[in-house]
This record gives C-alpha cells, structure tokens and sequence, in this order.
C-alpha cells in the first residue's frame, strides 16, 4: 500500500479498498497468483499443539 494505492508486486491494484477489490474480480489471474503466494506463506507455518489432548 503506497498513500490511498493498493499493488501487488508492480500491479497498481486500485486507489482505496473498493477499487482494489474490484480490480481482483475483474482480473481473476492477478487474484489467482495472489492467492496461491499467500497460500504457500501460510502453509510454511507450524503451528503448535501443546495442550492438546486425545479424546477418550
């Protein structure tokens, strides 16, 4: 986010939160390589089980 202008990478995605939104659902291949970034993040993420116990 630069000011009021959303981008990803080089892609000025819109001026403000709505622009922004509507430019992902006019250009579902910027929104699908967005999204496959964000997924690969998140899957690297461990998240810890302590306190978890089984069920009887």
């Amino acid at each position: 986010k630069t000011g009021a202008w959303f981008t990803y990478g080089d892609v000025r995605l819109g001026q403000g939160r709505e622009q922004a939104k509507e430019f992902l659902r006019q250009n579902r291949d910027v929104t699908q390589q967005l999204e496959t970034e964000i997924r690969g993040k998140v899957a690297t993420i461990e998240v810890p089980v302590e306190g978890i116990s089984e069920a009887e």
